[in-house]
């Protein structure tokens, strides 16, 4: 019976999304003294990291 490897692949390439967008909101937070821009990055790095990781994982499936 062959196993099934699985890849982390989508899923690190989904952190590396997400820890720039977060870096991106804590650098435009500080640098404006505005903390609705660093929600707004942490919230927009979080969708593009949940798709970069579905559309990532759909790939590899096939």
């Amino acid at each position: 019976m062959a196993d099934k490897q699985t890849s982390n692949g989508p899923l690190i390439k989904a952190l590396i999304v997400f820890f720039l967008g977060l870096a991106n909101g804590i650098f435009l937070g500080l640098r404006y003294d505005s903390w609705p821009s660093f929600v707004g990055f942490l919230i927009v790095g979080f969708v593009v990291a949940w798709l970069v990781y579905m559309v990532g994982r759909r790939a590899e499936a096939r």
